[in-house]
């Protein structure tokens, strides 16, 4: 096993809005509905998200991995809910397309 990850107690069990925080700083994102948005737009493959999920607790735990990450998945849904930070996220995103398609000099 790796080091003992921030988000695991003592006894082997995560520690899910620890898991969240840490999971949205290396990923982060919004969400509204079922859909997930980064800056780069809507998330189309969930089953990535789920993926990566799966990958961070496949380590630490001996069983239930697949139920255990679609439920850290919608709590990480629930963590990022959308409270009126979405518009910030696509004003990024214009920004971004519009630097991208301005032709440089």
């Amino acid at each position: 096993m790796s080091e003992t990850p921030e988000w695991l107690d003592d006894k082997g069990k995560i520690i899910e809005h620890k898991y969240c925080r840490c999971f949205l700083e290396k990923q982060p994102m919004l969400s509204k509905g079922e859909d997930f948005f980064t800056t780069e737009g809507i998330v189309t493959d969930k089953d990535r998200l789920l993926r990566d999920v799966f990958d961070d607790i496949k380590e630490h735990l001996t069983g239930g991995l697949v139920t255990k990450a679609k439920n850290l998945l919608e709590a990480i849904r629930m963590e990022c809910y959308d409270r009126g930070e979405l518009e910030m996220y696509y004003a990024a995103l214009r920004a971004k397309i519009v630097h991208l398609t301005t032709p440089r000099r």
